[in-house]
């Protein structure tokens, strides 16, 4: 039987299809912060005031398109820094390297039953292989099972 630690390694890696206009999407190894369950609900709780917050600003009137869009590329930016450490591709990790991701990679933004709503989040979903080995679970939700807010 194989010997383990119960305290989970404070990163791993996971491949993510990230979506290319016009072309298959591409696998990209990502570098993932672990969280435990509590420190995953604290974060998914920031992430709904947050998202709370902006769609009652939106709901104003005056705001344009462009402001809300904005606004959204933000969030998700933020989101993706709260649970990514690094990755594998030609840009280096940065936060102007994050928005610009954010920013093109509209493809990582459809629609999904899945108990996760923040699109950023879903990209930790739609990962593939790496990490802890569960099966199509996601890096997140494999690091740190099912929580009371995507249970």
């Amino acid at each position: 039987m194989a010997k383990i630690k119960i305290a989970q390694n404070p990163k791993f890696t996971a491949l993510v299809q990230v979506p290319r206009i016009g072309g298959e999407a591409v696998p990209v190894e990502f570098t993932f912060r672990y969280m435990d369950r509590v420190t995953l609900a604290e974060m998914f709780d920031r992430w709904n005031k947050a998202r709370d917050a902006w769609a009652a600003k939106a709901q104003e009137e005056g705001v344009s398109w462009k402001d809300a869009t904005a606004a959204e590329i933000k969030l998700q930016a933020d989101q993706l820094k709260d649970i990514v450490v690094g990755w594998d591709l030609d840009d280096e990790f940065s936060d102007d390297a994050i928005l610009d991701l954010v920013r093109t990679c509209t493809g990582a933004r459809r629609p999904s039953s899945r108990p996760t709503r923040q699109p950023i989040a879903r990209l930790a979903w739609e990962t593939e292989g790496g990490g802890t080995g569960a099966v199509r679970a996601g890096p997140v939700r494999r690091a740190v099972g099912r929580t009371g807010a995507d249970a």
